[in-house]
């Protein structure tokens, strides 16, 4: 397997160099948000409890983390169902 490219150097990848990021300059969070693409979030993560049941968890730090408990694969199918409408913007 070929190596990755380096994108943060000034070597030619095809017919366009990659050149450094621009990180000299004031970079302001809060005055112009158009450039931010996903703002910060707590992880989330999900497995299996031990009666089975699919488990949203999300951290919490420094408060407690928060659950969904979806008790069966049903249940699972309409989170799914339902995340994807609104995905697609549909209701």
């Amino acid at each position: 397997m070929a190596d990755a490219p380096d994108l943060f150097s000034d070597k030619k990848i095809g017919a366009a160099a990659v050149v450094e990021p621009e990180t000299s300059h004031e970079f302001d969070w809060f005055a112009d948000r158009s450039d931010v693409i996903v703002d910060e979030q707590r992880a989330v993560a999900v497995y299996r409890n031990k009666a089975d049941g699919v488990v949203v968890r999300q951290e919490g730090y420094p408060d407690e983390d928060m659950f969904v408990v979806l008790r069966d694969d049903d249940a699972v199918a309409a989170l799914i169902a339902a995340l994807q409408r609104e995905i697609g913007g549909k209701r």
